[in-house]
């Protein structure tokens, strides 16, 4: 499909369709709701006609330079057709850092809203990253390894949420994309922490931070609540990459060769993808909030 140079074209090009139409940040938000409403659909042999596009076909340079999210604000908030609708990621707005509660955030009325901060965080479950060892690793490691993943793993989203904050506070999320590892990590009395090589990993990316002793004084109030609100408040690709440096650094504890844990941090993107896709389909109602929303109303 080719791209538009403009809102309107793209607006209009929705018009025209008999179909509904629902507009999301990227091509993994993509995958995942067309997983999502196909699987619902046929296990409930519903037949529903429906578009999902993602930002990247709208080229419109007269937006400038923004990102995916900023566009599909910009559009949510023009004159819409009644056959079209948006997902946007919640990331951190109305965040109260002090509770971990989001509040009183205001979005366009036609744009569906992530329940935490990404797309990713609906798989932010120990089910959900046990059942990608299993089918990525399931001859390099151990029934007990996957048990500690179990019971260490709040202590893992105590970390993760710290880490992503952290990286908030100091304004970093880019720059640290793809930087954390289990070298990086501290595993003493089953509490996840950031070793303090982690400050001149950021500072080879040209950022000066104390990223070490934020991350770890943000544990002191990340540790005060449990998986339900830390979820949904991880950033998405950072927490992610968190989540599996901590599994890493319990791997390299379990004395599992470097090769396995390199690929436990970092591999199997694609595959993970597929499994997280089916994972989110498993979900209670309350849990897969918008996404059953969106269900709804692409059958409506």
């Amino acid at each position: 499909m080719s791209s538009y140079s403009s809102v309107s074209a793209y607006l209009l090009a929705v018009r025209l369709r008999s179909n509904k139409t629902l507009l999301v940040e990227g091509i993994s938000d993509k995958k995942v709701l067309s997983h999502f409403i196909l699987k619902k659909n046929h296990i409930d042999n519903v037949l529903a006609s429906y578009c999902i596009d993602d930002a990247s076909l709208v080229d419109d340079k007269t937006l400038g330079p923004i990102g995916a999210r900023e566009k599909i604000k910009n559009i949510a908030n023009r004159r819409l057709p009644d056959n079209f609708r948006c997902l946007i990621d919640r990331e951190w707005d109305g965040l109260n850092t002090t509770n971990f509660e989001y509040e009183g955030a205001l979005f366009p009325e036609s744009t569906f809203v992530t329940r935490g901060h990404s797309i990713e965080n609906y798989w932010f479950t120990p089910g959900s990253f046990i059942n990608f060892i299993i089918h990525t690793h399931p001859a390099n490691v151990s029934a007990e390894y996957l048990r500690k993943i179990e019971s260490h793993y709040i202590a893992i989203l105590q970390f993760s949420a710290a880490y992503s904050l952290a990286c908030k506070n100091l304004s970093i999320v880019t720059r640290a994309n793809e930087m954390l590892s289990s070298e990086n990590i501290v595993l003493n009395n089953a509490v996840f922490t950031a070793s303090s090589c982690l400050d001149a990993k950021i500072a080879l990316r040209g950022q000066h931070c104390n990223l070490f002793e934020t991350t770890n004084s943000l544990l002191a109030q990340t540790k005060q609540f449990e998986q339900d609100k830390l979820q949904w408040i991880c950033h998405g690709h950072l927490g992610e990459q968190a989540i599996r440096a901590c599994i890493g650094k319990l791997a390299q504890i379990e004395g599992y060769d470097s090769a396995t844990i390199e690929s436990i941090e970092f591999g199997f993107k694609i595959e993970k993808l597929k499994l997280d896709s089916e994972h989110v389909t498993t979900l209670p109602e309350g849990s897969a909030t918008p996404l059953n929303q969106v269900l709804h109303w692409i059958r409506s």
